[in-house]
């Protein structure tokens, strides 16, 4: 049938909907024999024609998008140039008439705006036409792709296993470098260059350098490093047969022995370096080579010292999974000696040793051996090879040397079968160690920093040892000790061998007893306690020096006088507020302060310039001075801590700071104002401190005599609460709310929109700034309550109430009235977002200054909205000359407050009204 403008268009677009399918299939078809064109795929352009119109009739005609379709179609006619190269002149034939057709469908569709059912039912029909078509094509290019897309599964496979079994592994022990097995290039993993290991030698796998590739390893060999191999994989295409290890691995190669105590140091040291600096990352394992061979065991020594500083047992992996290549996901590779690490990389580690291994035995000492007058004096013997042939009389020569040293106690100490945490207590209260050149040397790592060691060596060591004698001059350096030199057996027959065989004397010196020279070794140890009495000596002439150069400079700096609030704080003014933490707290000891403490001096309670303060090393007191154990917070304030706001102004970043450090428990809190001691604060500051902090603080005045006090922690506020940050403010008041809510057993919902009703407070006082007429005030707010649906007021007076009913009344007030006074403070306790009202005596505002806005700013960092001030205006003037004016102030302060009942009745009015908006729009959305 010919396409007229007669017919419906609806029905013309059905037509043209079935011969559009019939030549999408023909060029599927054509497209599945060809399998691409090469410069035009026609079923990009007719697939999402007939994905539309199918959706679109699925629905309904009111879906379909005719534009959509209508500008493909288009798209496909004006290309019909370039695809003539591509098909037979049959399909083109077909497709020219197809376009002619459509071309003139669109004409119509341009003319033809309304639809009918006729149209609607005509275009379903053709539907069932077009999709079994449609399924069939799909079909077809599903199975296409399909069929794509295993060729390049197929393919991806055939490379990956390339890719796994590309995986080249190369000897452990390289011989090239097996002459120079411990200097320069390593033997071990040869084809990794020192250039990608991190600064203390460490090769970490995988990583940029290994284009994230894991190391692998293959072989089990522990007699031939040569065997083994080693190798890199992607963890996605490990070699055949592999066992992939979780976690990280410790991988560490050794020259030597590692149940050597020295050899196994040197070799996994550098591990508890790495390990201190990375604590949270817990290794799962640790595989020892020994050029390049699997080792299957280590000493009971290094693996007690890994054990207390990487804190649990570290297993001894020896690689037996079968015999397929073994994959570990991370890995962490040592192939240096301890050596080769930097002299402060050294020196921490050593740090680390000593205290982790302390505290692991649980042993307490003093970490300098200068703490003390007395010191040990230990002879560390040892049974078999290089012991003593004569024992007693070696013991008898040390002994008698020390007795002659005030202080100096002797000890002689057999080696052998001692436990790791023996060696490691006896070693950490050493400070004179004199003992044979051996392995058991290594446990001078435990000794106090500053130390001795007096090392003695067998006949034919000088000959024979090589560098191996200065081993234990470099770990006494290390590990900051004083090596003290060496004495040399001279005794016994020469070994006597040919030139080749003169190593073989070696091990025969090695293996023999060690005699002794009473003239040499009395002599050298009496030079030894004479330098260490020498030594003492001068120590204890400079305590005293430091001890009496502590100076104390006035707690309240005059020259800072007229301005103590503001910029750089007259108390303590030697420490400049840049050393002070983010939120403006002095901590000492710190950095800053060289690590010396806070010492104070005076308890003069009226004259802060008389009172001092200085800085002391905690070992080198002041004399006649008193240390108080545990951390004191110290404040100043120039203010009264009796009054509400001026007490919490000055103790609130305490609490704050509390909150955030509640593992630490102050012992005590110091009190100063303008500088004097203070030897009260009000209860109600104090209930605040308790709720807050769970105990009692106690308030320490001082009182030990007159000699100084130092405070063996401290933490310095000398600031206002307003120097925090808005944050921080807010942060505080939400843990004080929430605290004292506690405290007092006080269940409140936490947002006071969880309800409709809410509590109006008129909140009065006695005495100054109390109403003159009371009742009529309370009457004008209670009236203006009674208007608003849900307003319950209520008259409290402040006075006489516990601290617990003044935090129990305020958790359920929403709006306060209340005269301006230090009752006001209690509004920190109102739920956030409640309404303020505040209610000036007269005079306040020319005479109260920048004290008449405390409380806008307390709202402001509390969560509250301040709703303005009335100031009274009743009463007689005060009339004073210029000079006296500010007595006013006192006696306007200390009035009676009026009232005007128009205004205050306005004032309430707007306020409740926003108050009821704000909690009935909160209702609602809830």
């Amino acid at each position: 049938m010919k396409p007229t403008a007669d017919l419906p268009f609806h029905y013309l677009r059905a037509r043209c909907f079935y011969v559009f399918s019939f030549c999408l299939a023909i060029f599927s078809l054509t497209a599945v024999v060809t399998f691409q064109l090469t410069a035009f795929s026609v079923s990009q352009w007719f697939e999402p024609i007939w994905r539309t119109a199918s959706s679109a009739n699925s629905s309904g005609v009111q879906e379909l998008n005719s534009q959509t379709i209508d500008g493909k179609v288009l798209q496909l006619c004006a290309l019909r140039d370039e695809l003539a190269g591509k098909f037979n002149q049959l399909d083109m034939a077909k497709l020219e008439g197809f376009c002619k057709r459509e071309l003139l469908l669109i004409n119509v569709r341009n003319k033809l705006s309304d639809l009918d059912n006729i149209s609607l039912q005509r275009l379903a029909s053709s539907q069932k036409i077009l999709d079994p078509l449609l399924r069939g094509i799909t079909k077809g290019k599903d199975k296409e792709m399909m069929n794509r897309t295993n060729q390049l599964q197929q393919r991806i496979d055939a490379v990956g296993k390339m890719v796994k079994d590309s995986v080249t592994f190369m000897p452990l022990k390289d011989l090239r470098f097996e002459s120079k097995s411990e200097a320069g290039h390593t033997w071990f993993m040869s084809s990794f260059y020192q250039s990608i290991e991190d600064e203390n030698g460490f090769l970490h796998f995988p990583s940029n350098a290994s284009k994230h590739r894991i190391l692998c390893v293959v072989g089990r060999e522990h007699s031939d490093g040569t065997k083994n191999g080693y190798g890199l994989a992607w963890r996605d295409y490990l070699p055949p047969n592999s066992t992939l290890l979780p976690g990280l691995t410790f991988v560490a190669e050794s020259n030597y022995d590692y149940g050597n105590l020295w050899h196994a140091l040197m070799s996994l040291g550098p591990f508890v370096l790495w390990n201190s600096n990375n604590h949270s990352v817990m290794p799962k394992r640790i595989v020892l080579y020994n050029k390049g061979a699997v080792v299957h065991e280590m000493g009971s020594w290094i693996s007690e010292v890994l054990h207390s500083v990487i804190g649990y047992k570290l297993p001894l992996d020896i690689l037996d999974y079968g015999t397929g290549p073994i994959c570990f996901e991370q890995s962490l590779v040592n192939r240096h000696s301890f050596g080769s690490l930097s002299s402060e990389s050294r020196h921490k580690a050593f740090d680390m040793i000593r205290s982790k291994a302390r505290a692991f035995c649980n042993i307490a000492i003093a970490t300098k051996r200068n703490d003390v007058s007395a010191f040990n004096f230990t002879l560390l013997t040892r049974a078999g090879g290089r012991s003593f042939k004569n024992e007693s009389i070696v013991s008898s020569v040390f002994e008698k040397e020390c007795r002659k040293v005030p202080g100096c106690h002797f000890r002689n100490i057999r080696a052998n079968n001692l436990s790791f945490c023996d060696q490691v207590g006896f070693l950490s209260s050493t400070h004179v160690l004199v003992t044979v050149h051996g392995a058991q040397l290594t446990n001078a790592v435990f000794m106090q920093e500053g130390s001795h060691i007096m090392e003695i060596f067998p006949k034919g060591w000088l000959e024979f040892a090589g560098v191996g004698q200065y081993v234990f001059h470099w770990l006494a350096d290390w590990a900051g000790m004083n090596h003290e030199g060496t004495w040399r057996d001279t005794e016994g027959p020469e070994c006597i061998r040919p030139e080749k065989e003169r190593l073989q004397c070696f091990s025969i010196y090695k293996d023999k007893q060690v005699g002794y020279n009473k003239t040499a070794l009395s002599r050298w140890s009496a030079d030894m306690m004479k330098r260490i009495n020498e030594l003492q000596q001068r120590i204890d002439g400079m305590k005293e020096i430091v001890k009496n150069s502590v100076t104390f400079l006035p707690l309240k700096d005059m020259r800072f006088q007229s301005k103590p609030e503001a910029g750089h704080t007259w108390f303590m003014s030697s420490f400049d507020e840049s050393i002070e933490d983010g939120n403006g707290f002095l901590h000492l000891p710190s950095n800053a302060s060289k690590q010396r403490i806070l010492c104070v001096k005076g308890r003069d309670r009226s004259d802060g310039t008389k009172n001092g303060y200085g800085l002391a090393w905690r070992d080198y007191l002041p004399p006649n001075s008193t240390l108080l154990h545990g951390l004191t917070f110290v404040a100043e304030n120039y203010w009264d801590y009796g009054n509400l706001w001026h007490g919490l102004m000055a103790l609130g970043p305490f609490m704050l700071w509390n909150n955030n450090n509640e593992s630490v428990m102050p012992k005590r809190i110091v009190l100063y104002h303008k500088g004097e001691v203070v030897h009260g604060m009000g209860s109600w500051i104090s209930e605040v401190l308790h709720s807050v902090m769970g105990y009692k603080l106690p308030l320490d005045i001082l009182d030990y005599g007159n000699g100084p006090i130092c405070f063996e922690q401290s933490l310095v506020y000398r600031h206002s609460f307003g120097s925090l940050s808005q944050q921080k403010r807010s942060e505080a008041f939400d843990v004080i709310r929430s605290k004292a809510r506690a405290f007092c057993n006080i269940t409140v919902a936490t947002n006071r929109n969880d309800t409709p009703n809410f509590n109006f407070t008129l909140l009065t006082r006695a005495g100054a700034r109390s109403f003159r007429n009371e009742s009529v005030v309370s009457s004008i707010f209670e009236n203006e309550c009674s208007k608003i649906r849900g307003c319950q007021f209520r008259n409290i007076r402040a006075n006489g109430l516990s601290f617990c009913d003044q935090v129990s009344f305020l958790s359920t007030t929403h709006v306060l009235v209340t005269v301006h006074g230090a009752q006001l403070t209690n509004m920190i306790f109102m739920p956030k977002g409640s309404h303020i009202m505040e209610i000036f005596p007269k005079g306040w505002l020319e005479f109260a200054g920048v004290g008449q806005y405390v409380f806008h700013w307390l709202a402001d960092w509390a969560g509250m909205k301040h709703e303005g001030t009335w100031r009274d205006t009743e009463g007689p003037e005060c009339s004073r000359p210029e000079k006296e004016r500010l007595e006013c102030f006192f006696i306007y302060k200390n009035r009676q407050v009026g009232y005007n009942q128009t205004a205050l009745s306005r004032w309430s009015a707007d306020v409740l009204k926003k108050a009821s908006s704000s909690i009935s729009a909160a209702t609602n959305t809830s």
